[in-house]
């Protein structure tokens, strides 16, 4: 179990959007800590040095390191470069419980991954300071919309294939308030959770 002394709370993201996308500058020591996020660290430059649980990572650019959800990490002294660091509530994986799950700590030579994190930071360096990375423009949809659309899309899952309450779905999707849930829920469906519960139909999202 992880020391609660190393426990780092996670202001709320902005907008309640569950995604945070930010340049970090390796040479600030980053001390020993731990949160529920998930954290995909993708390095500019060689020089940076990451501690992830008992492994001492030495990534070199292009490579790509997972922190996991409550997972110990730290940058040691000594570390050059930067990195781009992209931290994900797990409410984005609305259903997907990461408890029991570990993700490789580091991916290296993955072109994928490169040219992603290169586009994201691209279009993110051409927006105005404090605006959210667009969406819009890939969906048709501002990113709350987006976001709220695809929690509630899981929610319905939930509500059809699970045996919980209205609060443990809420939550389970990234809602902290159950009556919000359900106005947003209503919001995009027409009806409430418990309506679409009892009612036992598909109910498609609307526009």
């Amino acid at each position: 179990m992880n020391d609660l002394s190393l426990y780092e709370k996670i202001a709320p993201l902005a907008g309640n959007y569950p995604i945070r996308l930010h340049i970090q500058d390796a040479r600030e020591t980053i001390d020993a800590h731990w949160h529920e996020y998930l954290e995909l660290l993708f390095f500019r430059t060689d020089g940076c040095t990451v501690r992830c649980g008992s492994q001492l990572l030495t990534p070199r650019r292009g490579d790509c390191v997972v922190v996991n959800c409550n997972e110990l990490h730290a940058i040691p002294p000594q570390s050059t470069g930067d990195y781009y660091c992209l931290m994900i509530n797990p409410s984005f994986f609305a259903g997907v419980s990461f408890r029991n799950i570990l993700l490789q700590n580091c991916i290296t030579d993955d072109a994928c991954i490169q040219d992603c994190f290169e586009s994201l930071f691209a279009e993110h360096e051409q927006m105005p300071e404090g605006y959210d990375m667009e969406i819009k423009s890939l969906t048709g949809q501002s990113p709350i919309r987006y976001i709220n659309r695809y929690r509630i899309d899981k929610a319905m899952v939930l509500l059809k294939n699970s045996n919980r309450n209205m609060t443990e779905i809420a939550e389970s999707v990234g809602f902290d308030n159950p009556n919000y849930f359900s106005h947003t829920f209503r919001q995009n469906t027409g009806i409430t959770p418990r309506e679409y519960r009892k009612s036992g139909e598909s109910v498609a999202l609307g526009n």
